[in-house]
């Protein structure tokens, strides 16, 4: 029988585990208790190094990864040192740590900006513009919409479903941003597209519905849009994340 391997690489994105990279702040290594300063020092930085290059390839990290690759020795000081590197990734880069439902990502507390769709290169239009025209789409039609409606729609938006299209959509639905469900009760099942949980953390619904005003013109007002109107006042405002 093959013996198992040793020491096999995580498929989840590596941190540096050395002293170079993010170091934490005195403050933020008092956070957690019942450490020495130089293991404080090393859990929150490769917490921080990690989450950072999750961000870079837009991949979550799942909280089980953490706690198996850098809290073997020290599991029972999780949630303090992530708390403490909440504080760090907030206060020294700008990030939000957001908990999904078994990972984390990390997400620019600037707030994401709607990209102007005319501003963009060709280039530029495959990724960010057809993923906000797809959030925008999926937005309006009540937050969700089968896969073939879906077509129909960008295709009015000349906007084609082709070949390179759909390797980058699989690619929203991977990094978080779409979300993929099937609903059995038809014959064959139909396949739904909602936002994923990365779409709800870094957009703001406002301002999708801002945006379909423009697009309408005539002094349109979102108000108008009962259905979407109402699905805002369910988002947090600023005021209620402070």
């Amino acid at each position: 029988m093959p013996r198992r391997k040793k020491n096999s690489q995580p498929s989840q994105p590596e941190s540096d585990e050395s002293d170079e990279g993010y170091c934490p702040t005195q403050t933020e290594l008092t956070q957690v208790e019942d450490l020495s300063n130089t293991e404080k020092r090393a859990l929150l930085g490769q917490v921080c190094n990690l989450l950072l290059a999750g961000e870079i390839k837009k991949v979550p990290v799942k909280k089980a990864f953490i706690k198996k690759h850098i809290f073997k020795k020290h599991k029972k000081h999780f949630e303090d040192v992530m708390e403490g590197a909440k504080n760090s990734m907030r206060h020294v880069f700008g990030y939000e740590i957001v908990t999904l439902k078994d990972s984390y990502i990390l997400v620019n507390n600037l707030k994401s900006k709607l990209v102007k769709l005319q501003d963009l290169s060709e280039a530029e239009f495959t990724v960010k513009g057809l993923l906000t025209t797809m959030l925008m789409v999926i937005f309006m039609s009540e937050g969700k919409i089968s896969a073939g409606s879906l077509e129909i729609s960008l295709n009015i938006l000349d906007i084609e479903m082709t070949t390179t299209a759909k390797p980058t959509i699989q690619g929203f639905v991977r990094k978080k941003y779409l979300e993929i469900e099937t609903e059995s009760s038809s014959d064959p099942p139909t396949v739904m597209y909602k936002w994923g949980e990365r779409a709800h953390a870094e957009f703001s619904k406002k301002q999708m519905l801002d945006l379909v005003c423009k697009i309408y013109g005539n002094n349109m007002k979102p108000q108008e849009w009962t259905q979407q109107w109402n699905l805002i006042q369910e988002e947090p405002s600023d005021e209620d994340e402070d």
